[in-house]
Protein backbone atom coordinates (compact mmCIF):
# COMPACT_ATOMS: atom_id res chain seq x y z
CA UNK A 1 0.00 0.00 0.00
CA UNK A 2 1.37 3.41 -0.98
CA UNK A 3 2.11 5.96 1.73
CA UNK A 4 0.81 9.55 1.55
CA UNK A 5 4.29 10.73 0.53
CA UNK A 6 4.42 8.17 -2.30
CA UNK A 7 1.01 9.35 -3.56
CA UNK A 8 2.09 13.02 -3.49
CA UNK A 9 5.35 12.24 -5.32
CA UNK A 10 3.46 10.21 -7.91
CA UNK A 11 1.02 13.10 -8.42
CA UNK A 12 3.86 15.61 -8.90
CA UNK A 13 5.59 13.22 -11.30
CA UNK A 14 2.38 12.92 -13.32
CA UNK A 15 2.03 16.70 -13.54
CA UNK A 16 5.64 17.08 -14.57
CA UNK A 17 5.22 14.50 -17.35
CA UNK A 18 2.05 16.24 -18.58
CA UNK A 19 3.73 19.65 -18.54
CA UNK A 20 6.84 18.31 -20.25
CA UNK A 21 4.57 16.91 -22.97
CA UNK A 22 2.96 20.36 -23.34
CA UNK A 23 6.40 21.98 -23.61
CA UNK A 24 7.49 19.55 -26.33
CA UNK A 25 4.20 19.98 -28.20
CA UNK A 26 4.44 23.78 -27.96
CA UNK A 27 7.95 23.80 -29.36
CA UNK A 28 6.87 21.59 -32.26
CA UNK A 29 3.81 23.81 -32.87
CA UNK A 30 6.03 26.91 -33.13
CA UNK A 31 8.33 25.11 -35.57
CA UNK A 32 5.33 24.13 -37.69
CA UNK A 33 4.16 27.76 -37.91
CA UNK A 34 7.71 28.94 -38.71
CA UNK A 35 8.07 26.39 -41.51
CA UNK A 36 4.73 27.40 -42.99
CA UNK A 37 5.99 30.99 -43.09
CA UNK A 38 8.48 29.79 -45.69
CA UNK A 39 5.73 28.36 -47.89
CA UNK A 40 3.98 31.63 -48.81
CA UNK A 41 5.47 31.99 -52.29
CA UNK A 42 4.97 28.32 -53.22
CA UNK A 43 1.41 28.31 -51.89
CA UNK A 44 0.56 31.32 -54.03
CA UNK A 45 2.26 29.68 -57.02
CA UNK A 46 -0.25 26.81 -56.69
CA UNK A 47 -2.98 29.45 -56.97
CA UNK A 48 -1.42 30.89 -60.14
CA UNK A 49 -0.53 27.56 -61.75
CA UNK A 50 -4.19 26.48 -62.02
CA UNK A 51 -4.91 29.39 -64.37
CA UNK A 52 -1.67 29.59 -66.33
CA UNK A 53 -1.94 29.58 -70.14
CA UNK A 54 -1.06 26.50 -72.20
CA UNK A 55 2.26 28.01 -73.23
CA UNK A 56 3.00 28.57 -69.54
CA UNK A 57 3.58 32.29 -69.96
CA UNK A 58 0.38 34.07 -68.95
CA UNK A 59 -1.65 33.87 -65.77
CA UNK A 60 -5.36 34.69 -66.02
CA UNK A 61 -6.68 35.13 -62.48
CA UNK A 62 -10.06 36.23 -63.87
CA UNK A 63 -10.88 32.54 -64.33
CA UNK A 64 -11.33 32.37 -60.56
CA UNK A 65 -14.09 35.00 -60.55
CA UNK A 66 -17.14 32.71 -60.68
CA UNK A 67 -15.64 29.21 -60.72
CA UNK A 68 -16.15 27.74 -57.23
CA UNK A 69 -14.73 24.34 -58.24
CA UNK A 70 -11.54 26.02 -59.42
CA UNK A 71 -11.37 28.06 -56.21
CA UNK A 72 -11.76 24.90 -54.10
CA UNK A 73 -9.07 23.12 -56.10
CA UNK A 74 -6.74 26.05 -55.43
CA UNK A 75 -7.50 25.80 -51.71
CA UNK A 76 -6.61 22.09 -51.63
CA UNK A 77 -3.42 22.53 -53.68
CA UNK A 78 -2.27 25.45 -51.52
CA UNK A 79 -3.05 23.50 -48.36
CA UNK A 80 -1.04 20.51 -49.60
CA UNK A 81 1.99 22.70 -50.21
CA UNK A 82 1.68 24.43 -46.83
CA UNK A 83 1.48 21.09 -45.00
CA UNK A 84 4.47 19.77 -46.95
CA UNK A 85 6.53 22.56 -45.38
CA UNK A 86 4.88 22.09 -41.97
CA UNK A 87 5.81 18.40 -41.84
CA UNK A 88 9.51 19.25 -42.01
CA UNK A 89 9.15 20.52 -38.42
CA UNK A 90 8.31 17.05 -37.11
CA UNK A 91 10.86 14.87 -35.34
CA UNK A 92 11.91 11.39 -36.38
CA UNK A 93 11.20 10.06 -32.89
CA UNK A 94 8.46 7.36 -33.00
CA UNK A 95 7.54 8.26 -29.40
CA UNK A 96 6.32 11.65 -30.61
CA UNK A 97 4.29 10.31 -33.53
CA UNK A 98 0.83 10.38 -31.92
CA UNK A 99 1.19 13.91 -30.51
CA UNK A 100 2.65 15.21 -33.77
CA UNK A 101 -0.20 13.68 -35.77
CA UNK A 102 -2.66 15.58 -33.57
CA UNK A 103 -0.74 18.80 -34.22
CA UNK A 104 -0.74 18.18 -37.97
CA UNK A 105 -4.49 17.46 -37.92
CA UNK A 106 -5.06 20.80 -36.20
CA UNK A 107 -2.71 22.51 -38.65
CA UNK A 108 -4.55 20.98 -41.61
CA UNK A 109 -7.98 22.07 -40.38
CA UNK A 110 -6.85 25.61 -39.58
CA UNK A 111 -4.95 25.96 -42.85
CA UNK A 112 -7.84 24.76 -45.00
CA UNK A 113 -10.40 26.99 -43.25
CA UNK A 114 -8.18 30.07 -43.52
CA UNK A 115 -7.22 29.43 -47.15
CA UNK A 116 -10.84 28.86 -48.16
CA UNK A 117 -11.84 32.18 -46.61
CA UNK A 118 -8.99 34.02 -48.36
CA UNK A 119 -9.51 32.43 -51.80
CA UNK A 120 -13.32 32.56 -51.79
CA UNK A 121 -13.33 36.18 -50.59
CA UNK A 122 -10.72 37.66 -52.94
CA UNK A 123 -10.94 35.24 -55.91
CA UNK A 124 -9.37 36.80 -59.03
CA UNK A 125 -8.20 39.86 -57.07
CA UNK A 126 -5.84 37.82 -54.92
CA UNK A 127 -2.34 39.08 -55.70
CA UNK A 128 0.71 37.67 -53.92
CA UNK A 129 1.02 40.85 -51.85
CA UNK A 130 -2.61 40.54 -50.72
CA UNK A 131 -2.19 36.83 -49.99
CA UNK A 132 0.90 37.53 -47.86
CA UNK A 133 -1.03 40.23 -45.99
CA UNK A 134 -4.00 37.90 -45.37
CA UNK A 135 -1.62 35.13 -44.32
CA UNK A 136 -0.01 37.35 -41.68
CA UNK A 137 -3.28 38.87 -40.44
CA UNK A 138 -5.68 35.90 -40.61
CA UNK A 139 -4.16 32.56 -41.48
CA UNK A 140 -1.03 32.51 -39.32
CA UNK A 141 -2.84 33.61 -36.09
CA UNK A 142 -5.56 31.01 -36.70
CA UNK A 143 -3.08 28.20 -37.30
CA UNK A 144 -1.00 29.22 -34.26
CA UNK A 145 -4.12 29.41 -32.06
CA UNK A 146 -5.40 25.95 -33.01
CA UNK A 147 -1.94 24.42 -32.67
CA UNK A 148 -1.64 25.93 -29.19
CA UNK A 149 -4.94 24.32 -28.17
CA UNK A 150 -3.84 21.00 -29.65
CA UNK A 151 -0.51 21.21 -27.79
CA UNK A 152 -2.37 21.39 -24.49
CA UNK A 153 -5.20 19.05 -25.43
CA UNK A 154 -4.22 16.60 -22.67
CA UNK A 155 -4.40 19.27 -19.94
CA UNK A 156 -7.60 19.86 -17.95
CA UNK A 157 -8.88 22.17 -15.22
CA UNK A 158 -7.58 19.58 -12.73
CA UNK A 159 -4.06 20.52 -13.79
CA UNK A 160 -4.40 24.23 -12.91
CA UNK A 161 -2.93 24.04 -9.40
CA UNK A 162 -0.11 21.78 -10.55
CA UNK A 163 0.67 24.06 -13.51
CA UNK A 164 0.96 27.13 -11.28
CA UNK A 165 3.12 25.29 -8.74
CA UNK A 166 5.40 24.06 -11.52
CA UNK A 167 5.64 27.49 -13.16
CA UNK A 168 6.39 29.87 -10.26
CA UNK A 169 8.90 30.20 -7.43
CA UNK A 170 7.70 28.97 -4.01
CA UNK A 171 7.67 32.60 -2.82
CA UNK A 172 5.28 33.56 -5.64
CA UNK A 173 3.12 30.51 -5.01
CA UNK A 174 2.81 31.63 -1.39
CA UNK A 175 1.62 35.08 -2.44
CA UNK A 176 -0.84 33.64 -4.90
CA UNK A 177 -2.19 31.52 -2.05
CA UNK A 178 -5.68 30.23 -2.77
CA UNK A 179 -5.97 32.78 -5.60
CA UNK A 180 -4.62 30.30 -8.16
CA UNK A 181 -7.85 28.34 -7.71
CA UNK A 182 -9.59 31.21 -9.53
CA UNK A 183 -7.41 30.73 -12.62
CA UNK A 184 -8.93 28.91 -15.55
CA UNK A 185 -6.84 26.54 -17.64
CA UNK A 186 -5.90 29.17 -20.25
CA UNK A 187 -4.66 31.54 -17.53
CA UNK A 188 -2.64 28.78 -15.89
CA UNK A 189 -1.11 27.86 -19.25
CA UNK A 190 -0.13 31.53 -19.69
CA UNK A 191 2.11 31.08 -16.61
CA UNK A 192 3.51 27.86 -18.07
CA UNK A 193 4.24 29.53 -21.42
CA UNK A 194 6.12 32.29 -19.60
CA UNK A 195 8.18 29.76 -17.66
CA UNK A 196 9.04 27.95 -20.89
CA UNK A 197 10.01 31.25 -22.54
CA UNK A 198 12.20 32.43 -19.65
CA UNK A 199 13.59 28.92 -18.99
CA UNK A 200 13.13 29.40 -15.26
CA UNK A 201 10.44 29.52 -12.59
CA UNK A 202 8.72 32.90 -12.38
CA UNK A 203 9.74 35.30 -9.62
CA UNK A 204 7.76 38.25 -8.24
CA UNK A 205 9.02 40.71 -10.88
CA UNK A 206 8.27 38.20 -13.64
CA UNK A 207 4.68 37.89 -12.41
CA UNK A 208 4.18 41.68 -12.33
CA UNK A 209 5.56 42.12 -15.85
CA UNK A 210 3.51 39.18 -17.10
CA UNK A 211 0.36 40.68 -15.56
CA UNK A 212 0.91 43.94 -17.48
CA UNK A 213 1.58 42.14 -20.76
CA UNK A 214 -1.47 39.93 -20.28
CA UNK A 215 -3.67 43.00 -19.71
CA UNK A 216 -2.39 44.70 -22.87
CA UNK A 217 -3.13 41.54 -24.88
CA UNK A 218 -6.61 41.07 -23.35
CA UNK A 219 -8.21 44.50 -23.72
CA UNK A 220 -7.04 45.78 -20.36
CA UNK A 221 -8.21 42.72 -18.41
CA UNK A 222 -5.38 41.81 -15.98
CA UNK A 223 -4.47 38.30 -14.97
CA UNK A 224 -4.21 39.16 -11.26
CA UNK A 225 -6.57 41.00 -8.91
CA UNK A 226 -5.36 44.59 -8.18
CA UNK A 227 -5.20 43.85 -4.44
CA UNK A 228 -2.87 40.93 -5.09
CA UNK A 229 -0.75 43.08 -7.41
CA UNK A 230 -0.40 45.68 -4.63
CA UNK A 231 0.76 43.00 -2.21
CA UNK A 232 3.33 41.64 -4.66
CA UNK A 233 4.60 45.14 -5.51
CA UNK A 234 4.95 45.92 -1.80
CA UNK A 235 6.81 42.66 -1.21
CA UNK A 236 9.09 43.36 -4.18
CA UNK A 237 9.97 46.83 -2.87
CA UNK A 238 10.73 45.47 0.62
CA UNK A 239 12.84 42.68 -0.83
CA UNK A 240 14.81 45.11 -3.00
CA UNK A 241 15.34 47.49 -0.06
CA UNK A 242 16.57 44.63 2.12
CA UNK A 243 19.01 43.50 -0.57
CA UNK A 244 20.33 47.06 -0.93
CA UNK A 245 20.81 47.38 2.84
CA UNK A 246 22.67 44.07 2.98
CA UNK A 247 24.86 45.16 0.07
CA UNK A 248 25.69 48.41 1.91
CA UNK A 249 26.63 46.46 5.06
CA UNK A 250 28.95 44.20 3.06
CA UNK A 251 30.57 47.24 1.45
CA UNK A 252 31.00 48.96 4.82
CA UNK A 253 32.57 45.85 6.31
Amino acid sequence: MNSSIDIIMEEEKKYEQDLKKYKNNSETAKKIVNRMDMANREMYKEFEDLVVSEDGKEVDLKKYKDDKDLQEKAVQNMKKTGLKYAKTALSANPANKYEEELLMDACGMATETALRKIVMTHKHKLSFELFKQMYDQQMKPRVASLLKKAAGGHLTEDHVKGIIKYSVEPEVYEYLGAYHENFNLDEAIAHLDERIKLKKKLGLNDILRMNQEYASDHRGQPLLHPTLVDKIEDATEKKQKKEEEEAEKRTAA
